[in-house]
């Protein structure tokens, strides 16, 4: 039998790793106000399928995966801190001016936000730790799933939250997106590409300390 307290607890916690403002938040702002509410939504699908891959890995004790993933978390998030250079080096080379409305994007274009947030999304290996400790905290004011239809409830729930963060976003910023001026976009776009090689330059020179720090 799924408890409602079970989902409503998956439901929180996929809204508790979406909201933090990291790359993917900066990107779904970016795409949402320079292409419309559908390049925002998306782009957070792509990390609606990352969290829901994550949340599996916890909820399934998966922990020979989850083994895999720490074990090679250093080039995990080298490829991840490389892409991250590569995607903001390509915002602030890219058209900075407000372009139409995807909803007829077609599925090549849609699938491109999914596949990029999605994969930027998997390089970040700390998101398993993060899901246990997540699920940990909760087994404190709820039953921790013990079956396996209460725990793919767990994952559906999370990655459901995750998915009304993204859908509040994207329509929040669309409501108001054609009352900012084309140089309000190209300042967001600019700031995002900043952002973006900060991120990846702080992911790889972190690599860098731990690696030192070991020998």
């Amino acid at each position: 039998m799924i408890e409602w307290q079970l989902v409503l607890t998956g439901i929180v916690i996929g809204v508790a790793v979406a909201a933090p403002i990291g790359p993917i938040n900066i990107m779904c702002i970016q795409r949402s106000l320079k292409c419309g509410f559908s390049a925002g939504l998306f782009t957070g699908m792509g990390a609606v399928l990352g969290d829901g891959m994550f949340a599996a890995i916890a909820a399934f004790s998966l922990t020979s995966v989850s083994g895999i993933l720490i074990g090679y978390s250093s080039w995990i998030e080298i490829i991840g801190g490389v892409f991250l250079i590569g995607l903001g080096l390509r915002t602030l080379l890219g058209k900075t001016t407000r372009e139409p409305d995807r909803e007829g994007a077609g599925i090549i274009g849609n699938a491109a936000l999914v596949g990029t947030t999605f994969f930027m999304t998997i390089t970040n290996p700390a998101m398993v730790l993060g899901f246990a400790a997540f699920f940990g905290s909760a087994g404190g004011w709820v039953d921790l799933p013990n079956t396996y239809w209460q725990a793919l409830a767990l994952v559906a729930a999370v990655m459901a939250g995750s998915f009304l963060w993204w859908l509040f976003l994207a329509g929040m910023l669309h409501s108001f997106r054609h009352r900012i001026g084309d140089n309000a976009i190209a300042t967001v776009n600019r700031i995002s590409g900043c952002i973006f090689v900060l991120f990846g330059a702080v992911i790889l020179l972190r690599v860098i300390i731990a690696k030192y720090d070991q020998w």
